[in-house]
């Protein structure tokens, strides 16, 4: 787990994923902050969930392994704290509360399911995308009761996965299809219970929250970064070009006068970033120091 300075790239801290017992993270997908400041991540193929407190004595604490699972898909945190996450292979919904330091465990979401892949938080209610049948799944947080959303038209019953999900002032954003990579983001109003656009060639991993004009964020394949209206589905490029895959986004406050207010920041594969600054139209992409990590050998041959 690895904190970067958005303007520099520098590394400010590095922190492994290993538990006591001596295993490790192969990796994670799962990374997300509360509302007090504290870090959480999800790993693969050991199913750990680590916090990181806020401060300046912080140390990766190692919460354990979540119900024999190996994966821990995605995970977001409430207005308490709380954590939910999906996993693999089992198909469960997952709770942690910081509160007892303790899982829930809303068990498997459908019969047979292996792949919770993606979830998002509203008012109560956590929201859990499936693979490799794209489902998505409303579960009531304090009773674990379910109901599933209509899917989207087009999205066929089988094959598809909802790869990443996002919610913001009352829209569910979607991303359905075959590819991680690339595919359609789906636009669902909360309200009324309906779908209500696509938007074609959309790289995950996440919809940045919206701007004070209430334009969400993310990118589209061979096109850039851009900004999204649910209201008017106004879709304007802000930096053009094709950065590559998105693993995740959000906003910034950079101590520099030349990033006034809120200023978008994009980590990308391999440790690429994109900023973006709203008020002036400026935008910069640099490599950071993130630190790569050694691949596992899985055959040899003479």
């Amino acid at each position: 787990l690895q904190a970067i300075d958005p303007l520099t790239g520098a590394v400010l801290a590095n922190h492994e994923l290993s538990s006591p017992a001596g295993g490790y993270a192969e990796g994670a997908y799962a990374v997300t902050a509360t509302p007090n400041g504290d870090i959480y991540v999800g790993t693969y193929y050991d199913a750990h969930l680590y916090r990181l407190r806020q401060g300046p004595d912080a140390h990766l604490e190692d919460l354990g392994q979540f119900a024999g699972e190996r994966y821990i898909w995605r995970i977001v945190s409430d207005e308490q704290g709380r954590i939910y996450g999906g996993t693999y292979p089992g198909g469960k919904l997952l709770q942690f509360d910081p509160a007892t330091d303790t899982y829930r465990d809303y068990g498997q979401l459908l019969p047979g399911l292996q792949y919770v892949r993606s979830v998002a938080w509203h008012d109560g209610t956590v929201y859990a995308g499936t693979q490799p049948n794209a489902n998505i799944l409303a579960v009531d947080a304090e009773s674990g009761a379910s109901t599933a959303l209509p899917l989207p038209p087009g999205v066929p019953a089988t094959g598809w996965a909802v790869h990443d999900m996002n919610v913001h002032d009352g829209y569910l954003y979607a991303r359905i299809g075959r590819s991680i990579s690339t595919s359609t983001l789906y636009v669902y109003q909360l309200a009324t219970g309906t779908w209500v656009d696509s938007v074609a060639s959309v790289v995950g991993l996440d919809v940045a929250a919206p701007d004070e004009q209430g334009r969400v964020y993310f990118t589209i394949a061979n096109r850039g970064l851009v900004s999204y209206s649910p209201t008017t589905r106004e879709i304007v490029t802000v930096v053009a070009g094709n950065p590559g895959n998105s693993r995740g986004i959000g906003w910034a406050r950079i101590d520099d006068p030349a990033w006034p207010g809120r200023t978008l920041v994009q980590a990308l594969m391999r440790g690429g970033m994109l900023l973006y600054n709203p008020t002036t139209g400026r935008s910069l992409s640099l490599q950071s120091e993130a630190r790569g990590e050694p691949i596992g050998i899985w055959s040899l041959s003479a």
